[in-house]
Parts: structure tokens; C-alpha cells; sequence
């Protein structure tokens, strides 16, 4: 009788204990690689219909993985999360752009997302309409080369700051900024 309560009172001590779950490793697929184009020291130089230029440089890019925290405990790791960041800088003005992997507030983890932080565009964030919205590339020919994985890139938010330079852009999957629209509407095309 006493073995019997034994193995009974070890069956209770199992049962409850918790399990705890294998952390989730959320990586890129190869397809979302193909939009990690930046390598430091490229520079990207665009010019408008009047001659105007500006030249934006690759200083630093990272791929990395990160824990995500169980909210509100910030000692449950529920995720290993992958972000690719890269950083423009033009003399005045940057494009932080960050592609990563999620799970938390509302994220599917099996969807790339992005983050562009931009100084001087409309709203200082602009999101690309193929990853945001799902919509299809569209085909632009812009000094002599065709881009065929084109999509918009529009402002999250229309406010406008004393130091807003431009509107929107087009965004080439495997090129990055193709084309910047200043706030005049001019065209300024990548060179």
C-alpha cells in the first residue's frame, strides 16, 4: 500500500509540472533573403530632372537574432526573433531600414515584416506596399534599367515637419530605392 501511494504521489508530482515549451527560432526564408541587397560602403546616388543630387551611403548592416519576451513577464523567452538592418546616411538626412521576424503584438511570425525610418520623408516612416499590403511588383524603366520587382513606397502618416524633403519613393526588391518623389512632385531617379 505505501509503494502503491508512493508512485501515486510521484504520478500527481509529473503531472504538475510544467512543461515548458522549446523557444521558437523565427527565421528569414531565402525568399524574404532576396530583399537583403545592402552591403556597407554601397552608395545609392539619385538625381533629379534640374541636375539636384544626393548620394546616400551603406554605413553599418546587421542580421542578428534577438529573444522576444512572454508580455508582461520579461523573463520568459517565447521567441528568438531574426532582424536584418541596414543604415543610409546622405549628408543631410538617414533611411533606417529594418526587415524581422515576430510573434508579438499581433505579428505572424511566418511573415516578414519591415520598418523604414526615414529623417525626411513625409511622416518619417514609409511602409513598402508588397510587404504591407501584399501588393504585386509592378515593371519601371528609369535611366535605361528595367526593375521588375518595383512596389510603392508611401508615408505611414501625411504630417509634414519644417525639414520634409520628400513624398514617397519606389522601392526595387533587389535594388532597394529606385526613385524619391520630392515634396514638389519632381522625380529624383536612382543613377
Amino acid at each position: 500500500m505505501g509503494y502503491a501511494k508512493f508512485i501515486v504521489a510521484i504520478f500527481f508530482l509529473l503531472c504538475a509540472c510544467k512543461k515548458e515549451e522549446a523557444v521558437r527560432r523565427l527565421s528569414f526564408s531565402e525568399q524574404e533573403r532576396s530583399w537583403f541587397i545592402y552591403h556597407v560602403g554601397q552608395q545609392f546616388k539619385f538625381k533629379s530632372a534640374i541636375g539636384d543630387s544626393i548620394i546616400f551611403l551603406v554605413d553599418s548592416v546587421i542580421d542578428y537574432f534577438h529573444p522576444e519576451y512572454k508580455y508582461p513577464d520579461t523573463t520568459v523567452v517565447i521567441d528568438e526573433a531574426e532582424t536584418y538592418v541596414a543604415h543610409l546616411t546622405a549628408a543631410d538626412d538617414f533611411i533606417n531600414i529594418a526587415f524581422y521576424k515576430s510573434s508579438l503584438y499581433l505579428s505572424d511570425a511566418s511573415e516578414l515584416n519591415e520598418t523604414i525610418a526615414w529623417h525626411d520623408v513625409t511622416g518619417q516612416f514609409v511602409e513598402i506596399d508588397a510587404i504591407k499590403s501584399e501588393t504585386p511588383f509592378t515593371v519601371k524603366t528609369l535611366n535605361g534599367v528595367t526593375y521588375d520587382k518595383v512596389s510603392a513606397a508611401v508615408p505611414m502618416s501625411d504630417v509634414l515637419y519644417p525639414w520634409t524633403r520628400w513624398e514617397s519613393a519606389y522601392y526595387d526588391q533587389k535594388s532597394g530605392f529606385i526613385e524619391l518623389i520630392d515634396t514638389s512632385g519632381a522625380s529624383w531617379i536612382r543613377q
